[in-house]
């Protein structure tokens, strides 16, 4: 993540709440692969939106506020566009569920809106949603239970998976990276390592 100047909306850390345990067994330069992202399924748009308005009804309303989305609906996301379970991993535009050994399964959805690429993520396992906005330069982090965060708020551990990022990535892994912020986990972020190569693509 690089920096922005995104503030904190440090009126919702009254409702922060932790997620213990979310980063355990996530090592930033592992020598080795772990069970980390892997895809999982594909989300029909009926499911999505429907586990996006459950789970996902703060994060929409943040997004909303912070002017990243119009209406903060689930349909301004790319729930009608069923995706391959490889390309929310790749940052390909749908949705679909994720998978993974060291954080909770979630479905991923990824659009493209006027401020970048949007990563929107429930994990009705834990009932946790939060999203990244990248705009080519920086990332910022949207959750409810903390608010806005820039790259100089949180830390990012990452953990590789056995899954090849694009060819373009010189045979590189995806990985599933923790974001946290205050030792809590506040996403999950894909992303390719840059220190291993994948031996089993």
């Amino acid at each position: 993540m690089t920096q922005n100047d995104t503030t904190i909306d440090r009126r919702s850390l009254l409702k922060k709440v932790a997620v213990a345990g979310a980063t355990t067994g996530l090592a930033a330069g592992s020598a080795g692969a772990t069970a980390a992202d892997r895809p999982g399924r594909s989300a029909d748009p009926a499911e999505a939106e429907q586990l996006l308005e459950s789970y996902g009804g703060d994060l929409l309303a943040l997004l909303s506020e912070e002017g990243v989305l119009d209406a903060g609906d689930a349909a301004e996301l790319a729930t009608d566009r069923p995706a391959s379970p490889y390309a929310p991993l790749r940052g390909e535009a749908g949705t679909a569920f994720v998978d993974s050994g060291v954080s909770p399964a979630r479905l991923v959805t990824v659009t493209e809106v006027a401020g970048g690429t949007l990563t929107a993520s429930v994990e009705p396992e834990t009932g946790e949603s939060y999203a990244l906005l990248d705009d080519g330069e920086s990332v910022t982090v949207f959750n409810p239970e903390v608010g806005t965060l820039d790259a100089d708020d949180t830390a990012t551990t990452q953990s590789c998976s056995q899954y090849a990022c694009p060819p373009e990535a010189d045979g590189s892994c995806y990985a599933s990276s923790a974001v946290t912020y205050e030792g809590d986990r506040v996403a999950t972020q894909a992303s390719c390592c840059s220190y291993y190569q994948c031996t089993d693509p």
